[in-house]
């Protein structure tokens, strides 16, 4: 679509490709929790296949507590920090042409 613009009208969109790649993370991300909940990841059940269901729910919220919250943690922690320098800053996106603001501005 922003080709077509771009030559038929001279009017390229400014933020397409912004809002295709944070849209694009976001279903991404939505999606990896939509299929964790449903319990329908692929997984390796070499390991668990032998187990009743009972173990293998206490093997998961094992594994939860141990590797995914403490990277969530990091990660969640690590964002934070970037997002309120980014703020304070009135960063502005690189990707995008026009560079369209990265976050609220003041006015």
């Amino acid at each position: 679509m922003d080709t077509f613009l771009r030559y038929a009208f001279s009017r390229p969109t400014v933020w397409a490709f912004d809002i295709s790649y944070m849209l694009g993370g976001t279903i991404m991300l939505m999606g990896m929790a939509w299929v964790t909940i449903r319990r329908q990841q692929v997984r390796v059940d070499i390991i668990c296949a032998r187990y009743s269901p009972k173990v293998k729910i206490l093997i998961d919220a094992i594994l939860n507590v141990y590797l995914f919250f403490p990277l969530f943690i990091m990660l969640l922690r690590r964002a934070l920090t970037r997002v309120m320098y980014s703020y304070t800053i009135q960063e502005f996106s690189e990707v995008g042409s026009g560079g369209p603001s990265s976050g609220p501005t003041d006015g």
